[in-house]
């Protein structure tokens, strides 16, 4: 998800004239704790995914420390174009993710209609301890995994796509600024909280 954002950021980036260098003002703070919590999450998952360990019962509390870090990341870099949008769609991942027990619901209907029986039964069975099949208990299943972008099968909730748009602004923002991306994001908040140069 995050890789094809990215992708589509740096071609819009470039259609509009901007320049990749210029991507390397993207100097995060802590992204080094984010890698670990998501290092984390992944062994995690190849833990119960390989049958070594049932995860099921701490999945709750690995989401729900990988969710806190990466909430605590963008705030962090907030000076960053864009990051209101990202943290909007991970608040809202976060959100029904924790309250249905640590695990991303999914439409049953959507896996149908993409063609993905295997998962459904993947699901059922238990396997994937990262999402759960969407049923009448479900608390907001909206904000569960059910939206598809064609020609992909990907099922996405609506946290996932928002985090999409953001990191897609992001990236061809910066590409396509005159400063760096730290100067463009503190300029963006300055001008929304009224303290900016004056119109003329």
């Amino acid at each position: 998800m995050l890789i094809s954002s990215v992708f589509v950021g740096m071609l819009i980036g470039l259609a509009l004239k901007g320049s990749l260098l210029k991507l390397s003002s993207l100097r995060a703070r802590l992204w080094w704790l984010l890698l670990l919590a998501f290092l984390a999450k992944f062994m995690a998952v190849k833990l119960h995914g390989s049958g070594l360990y049932d995860m099921g019962g701490l999945m709750p509390y690995v989401q729900g420390g990988v969710y806190w870090v990466s909430i605590g990341f963008i705030v962090l870099n907030r000076r960053f174009p864009w990051m209101k949008v990202i943290l909007l769609g991970t608040l809202l991942n976060a959100t029904v993710v924790m309250m249905n027990g640590g695990r991303m619901p999914v439409s049953e209907q959507t896996l149908v209609e993409v063609g993905k029986v295997q998962t459904i039964d993947r699901l059922r069975g238990g396997e994937d301890v990262m999402h759960s099949l969407g049923d009448d208990s479900t608390f907001a299943p909206f904000l569960g995994d059910w939206i598809t972008i064609p020609p992909s099968t990907s099922v996405l909730s609506i946290g996932d796509v928002i985090v999409m748009i953001g990191v897609i602004l992001l990236i061809s923002s910066v590409m396509t600024s005159k400063g760096t991306a730290e100067g463009q994001g503190t300029t963006q908040e300055s001008v929304r909280d009224g303290v900016g140069p004056t119109p003329v």
